[in-house]
């Protein structure tokens, strides 16, 4: 297993700090929201 994850696993990763703020205003607002919040793809060795 270390051979395969070595120097890391490839990961899709979201901004959780924009996650909260967009959250944070769902629930202060009385609106429906559609929001699409921006991810990357990490890409590291093992793929």
């Amino acid at each position: 297993m270390k051979k395969f994850i070595y120097k890391g696993v490839s990961v899709i990763s979201t901004d959780f700090k924009e996650l909260g703020a967009k959250g944070a205003e769902f629930i202060t607002n009385d609106e429906p929201m559609q929001y699409y919040v921006s991810t990357n793809l990490i890409i590291r060795e093992s793929l």
